[in-house]
Protein backbone atom coordinates (compact mmCIF):
# COMPACT_ATOMS: atom_id res chain seq x y z
CA UNK A 1 0.00 0.00 0.00
CA UNK A 2 1.09 3.51 -0.81
CA UNK A 3 2.12 5.60 2.36
CA UNK A 4 -0.29 8.64 0.99
CA UNK A 5 -3.11 5.66 0.55
CA UNK A 6 -4.09 5.30 4.23
CA UNK A 7 -7.23 6.09 5.37
CA UNK A 8 -7.46 8.45 8.20
CA UNK A 9 -3.51 9.60 7.28
CA UNK A 10 -2.32 13.19 7.78
CA UNK A 11 0.69 12.67 5.01
CA UNK A 12 -1.89 14.31 2.63
CA UNK A 13 -1.73 17.04 4.34
CA UNK A 14 1.43 17.54 5.71
CA UNK A 15 2.74 16.52 1.63
CA UNK A 16 0.91 20.10 1.30
CA UNK A 17 1.72 21.90 3.97
CA UNK A 18 5.65 20.67 2.66
CA UNK A 19 5.12 21.88 -1.11
CA UNK A 20 3.87 25.30 0.28
CA UNK A 21 6.66 25.89 2.64
CA UNK A 22 8.79 25.15 -0.49
CA UNK A 23 7.16 27.37 -3.01
CA UNK A 24 7.87 29.69 -0.67
CA UNK A 25 11.34 29.43 1.03
CA UNK A 26 12.88 27.69 -2.66
CA UNK A 27 10.25 28.21 -5.54
CA UNK A 28 12.42 26.34 -7.92
CA UNK A 29 12.13 23.21 -6.20
CA UNK A 30 8.90 22.51 -7.52
CA UNK A 31 8.20 19.58 -10.13
CA UNK A 32 11.12 17.68 -9.11
CA UNK A 33 13.59 21.07 -9.98
CA UNK A 34 17.15 21.29 -8.08
CA UNK A 35 18.06 24.81 -8.63
CA UNK A 36 16.43 27.44 -6.99
CA UNK A 37 16.38 30.02 -9.40
CA UNK A 38 13.01 29.52 -11.12
CA UNK A 39 11.93 27.42 -13.83
CA UNK A 40 15.11 25.74 -15.32
CA UNK A 41 16.43 22.80 -14.00
CA UNK A 42 17.34 19.56 -14.99
CA UNK A 43 14.84 16.84 -15.73
CA UNK A 44 15.09 13.37 -15.92
CA UNK A 45 11.83 13.61 -18.23
CA UNK A 46 12.06 12.60 -21.96
CA UNK A 47 12.66 14.75 -24.59
CA UNK A 48 15.08 18.01 -25.61
CA UNK A 49 14.85 21.07 -23.75
CA UNK A 50 13.15 23.73 -26.81
CA UNK A 51 15.29 25.99 -28.08
CA UNK A 52 13.45 28.01 -30.57
CA UNK A 53 10.60 30.34 -30.83
CA UNK A 54 8.71 28.44 -33.07
CA UNK A 55 9.03 25.36 -30.86
CA UNK A 56 8.22 26.98 -27.63
CA UNK A 57 4.98 28.10 -29.39
CA UNK A 58 4.00 25.17 -30.45
CA UNK A 59 4.92 23.61 -27.07
CA UNK A 60 2.50 26.24 -25.15
CA UNK A 61 0.00 25.76 -27.60
CA UNK A 62 0.39 21.68 -26.94
CA UNK A 63 0.32 22.52 -23.00
CA UNK A 64 -2.74 24.69 -23.84
CA UNK A 65 -4.70 22.21 -25.06
CA UNK A 66 -3.47 19.43 -21.97
CA UNK A 67 -4.38 21.82 -19.32
CA UNK A 68 -7.93 22.82 -21.01
CA UNK A 69 -8.23 18.62 -21.16
CA UNK A 70 -7.36 18.34 -17.82
CA UNK A 71 -9.99 21.17 -16.70
CA UNK A 72 -12.63 19.59 -18.47
CA UNK A 73 -11.72 16.26 -16.88
CA UNK A 74 -11.58 17.90 -13.47
CA UNK A 75 -15.38 19.86 -14.14
CA UNK A 76 -16.00 16.32 -15.05
CA UNK A 77 -14.76 14.92 -11.30
CA UNK A 78 -12.71 12.17 -13.49
CA UNK A 79 -9.98 12.28 -11.58
CA UNK A 80 -8.15 9.48 -13.49
CA UNK A 81 -8.25 11.29 -16.75
CA UNK A 82 -7.22 14.37 -14.87
CA UNK A 83 -4.24 13.00 -13.98
CA UNK A 84 -3.09 11.62 -17.05
CA UNK A 85 -3.51 14.69 -18.95
CA UNK A 86 -1.50 16.48 -16.04
CA UNK A 87 1.55 13.85 -16.35
CA UNK A 88 1.50 15.13 -20.20
CA UNK A 89 1.41 18.31 -19.27
CA UNK A 90 4.53 17.25 -17.00
CA UNK A 91 6.54 16.00 -19.36
CA UNK A 92 5.93 19.40 -21.86
CA UNK A 93 6.43 21.93 -19.29
CA UNK A 94 9.51 20.13 -18.65
CA UNK A 95 10.79 20.72 -22.05
CA UNK A 96 9.72 24.14 -22.45
CA UNK A 97 10.65 25.07 -18.86
CA UNK A 98 13.87 26.79 -19.54
CA UNK A 99 12.87 28.81 -22.92
CA UNK A 100 9.92 30.20 -20.60
CA UNK A 101 11.86 31.76 -17.61
CA UNK A 102 14.63 32.95 -20.04
CA UNK A 103 11.62 34.83 -21.81
CA UNK A 104 9.24 35.54 -18.86
CA UNK A 105 11.03 35.32 -15.84
CA UNK A 106 8.18 37.33 -13.65
CA UNK A 107 5.72 34.73 -14.84
CA UNK A 108 7.93 31.90 -14.29
CA UNK A 109 7.66 31.26 -10.34
CA UNK A 110 3.45 31.77 -10.78
CA UNK A 111 3.45 28.88 -13.37
CA UNK A 112 5.88 26.75 -11.20
CA UNK A 113 3.52 27.09 -7.97
CA UNK A 114 0.26 26.83 -9.85
CA UNK A 115 2.13 23.29 -11.66
CA UNK A 116 3.22 22.23 -8.30
CA UNK A 117 -0.08 22.79 -6.65
CA UNK A 118 -1.86 21.20 -9.68
CA UNK A 119 1.15 18.42 -8.77
CA UNK A 120 -0.16 17.86 -5.40
CA UNK A 121 -3.50 18.15 -5.77
CA UNK A 122 -3.81 15.08 -8.40
CA UNK A 123 -0.92 13.25 -7.80
CA UNK A 124 -0.42 12.98 -4.28
CA UNK A 125 -3.68 13.58 -2.50
CA UNK A 126 -6.10 10.56 -2.00
CA UNK A 127 -8.70 11.16 -2.55
CA UNK A 128 -7.76 14.16 -5.36
CA UNK A 129 -8.40 17.78 -4.37
CA UNK A 130 -10.55 18.79 -7.16
CA UNK A 131 -10.88 22.29 -6.08
CA UNK A 132 -7.49 23.14 -5.48
CA UNK A 133 -6.67 21.27 -9.31
CA UNK A 134 -9.34 23.30 -11.01
CA UNK A 135 -7.95 26.54 -9.38
CA UNK A 136 -4.44 25.08 -10.20
CA UNK A 137 -5.05 24.18 -13.64
CA UNK A 138 -7.36 27.43 -14.42
CA UNK A 139 -4.27 29.44 -13.31
CA UNK A 140 -2.26 27.22 -15.76
CA UNK A 141 -4.40 27.61 -18.67
CA UNK A 142 -4.70 32.08 -18.31
CA UNK A 143 -0.86 32.50 -17.77
CA UNK A 144 -0.05 29.95 -20.42
CA UNK A 145 -3.14 31.84 -22.75
CA UNK A 146 -1.42 35.65 -22.13
CA UNK A 147 1.87 33.97 -23.09
CA UNK A 148 0.90 32.51 -26.29
CA UNK A 149 -1.35 35.74 -26.85
CA UNK A 150 2.11 38.37 -25.84
CA UNK A 151 2.38 40.33 -28.79
CA UNK A 152 6.41 40.55 -28.44
CA UNK A 153 6.55 36.72 -28.73
CA UNK A 154 5.10 36.86 -31.88
CA UNK A 155 7.12 39.61 -33.40
CA UNK A 156 10.11 37.13 -31.97
CA UNK A 157 8.79 34.30 -33.79
CA UNK A 158 7.99 36.36 -36.91
CA UNK A 159 12.07 37.68 -36.66
CA UNK A 160 13.40 34.38 -36.04
CA UNK A 161 11.65 32.73 -39.17
CA UNK A 162 13.49 35.78 -41.68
Amino acid sequence: MHPLKRTGSRRPLLLVVLVALTSVLAPGRLLGQVGGEGCTADHDEPGAPLETLTDLRAEIDKMLVITNRALLAVYGNDARLARFQFRQFRNSWHRADALIAALYPERCTALDLEAGRAEVALLYQDPEDIDTARSALQALSEDLSEIALDPATRMRDEEEGE
